[in-house]
């Protein structure tokens, strides 16, 4: 009829019932001192005044303060050693690096020299860089026949616009021209004839646009035109009067009796969301326009 409690003070405060169990177990103590104190009743009894036994648990081994210090002082002799070996290894690369430097500034002292014997010559050098510079990067943004953007640049214009109408909330639209039947004019007057009707509705097409437009030849006979800051019903304007001109332009001079029409597609940024999108739509409504009798213009809805 003995019932005990226990406690471990240091460790656990709270007294545990054990009833009737007569020993009790505590294992992975940490290091220290505790008071183990057993109380016991029988009943009906009040519990009786506790027993208390000191335990001390030594630390191991690598938690004593001498293994700390041991380790502390390896440590930091581990530290010093990186930075004393890190210190010798910077000091031969700065000596490396003042060997190199100095040896450079030698070699570049005598290519000094060579240089300034020959600045006429590098002058002359650059100059003509510089002028097949221009050349290229003329070759790589233009057609060379009709000296009109070529695809790559004008799809570089186009990002420019349709960022810029995202940050002023202004349309702007794109045209697409195609010469009708251009391949007859090839076959009946030859493809220098053809080349000529090509130049020719480039110059047109400059003369007819607004200073602001962009032009660029889309590959082999359609031309196609950005029409920054304009609304569709501008767009469809500007392209009516390009295809009255170039239908009313005299081909006399380029060739007897050849006759000169267009067939124009228009789409607007404002339906919709992307370049490539504008381009798209233009071009459908180009087919559109060649497939309902050529020489007009159609537009996107």
């Amino acid at each position: 009829r003995t019932n005990y409690k226990v406690r471990l003070s240091g460790y656990n405060d709270r007294w545990e019932n054990r009833k009737t169990t007569e020993f009790v177990e505590f294992s992975a103590l940490p290091a220290g001192t505790y008071n183990l104190e057993i109380a016991s009743s029988v009943e009906p009894y009040d519990w009786g005044p506790s027993s208390v036994l000191k335990i001390t648990v030594l630390p191991h081994w690598w938690e004593t303060l001498f293994a700390k210090i041991i380790f502390l002082v390896l440590a930091l002799s581990i530290v010093w050693s990186i930075l004393y070996v890190r210190s010798i290894q910077s000091k031969r690369l700065q000596k490396h690096l003042e060997t190199m430097v100095e040896e450079k500034t030698t070699e570049l002292r005598l290519q000094s020299n060579k240089l300034l014997k020959a600045n006429q010559e590098k002058s002359l050098l650059v100059k003509d860089l510089e002028q097949k510079s221009l050349i290229l990067e003329k070759l790589t943004r233009e057609d060379p026949l009709t000296g009109l953007l070529n695809r790559r640049a004008f799809e570089e214009k186009c990002e420019e616009a349709f960022n810029a109408s995202k940050r002023l909330k202004s349309d702007f639209c794109i045209a697409f021209f195609d010469i009708d039947h251009f391949k007859k004019i090839n076959d009946t007057w030859s493809h220098n004839i053809g080349d000529e009707a090509l130049k020719t509705v480039a110059l047109l097409l400059k003369s007819s646009v607004r200073e602001i437009d962009v032009i660029a030849r889309w590959g082999g006979e359609e031309f196609i035109v950005l029409l920054p800051q304009a609304s569709l019903d501008v767009a469809v304007l500007c392209s009516e009067r390009v295809r009255q001109q170039i239908e009313e332009f005299d081909c006399s001079n380029i060739a007897t009796g050849m006759k000169l029409t267009i067939s124009g597609g228009l789409a607007s940024s404002s339906e919709n969301h992307s370049v490539n999108e504008i381009i798209h739509n233009a071009d459908l409504a180009l087919y559109k326009a060649k497939q309902s009798g050529r020489n007009k213009i159609e537009f996107s809805n």
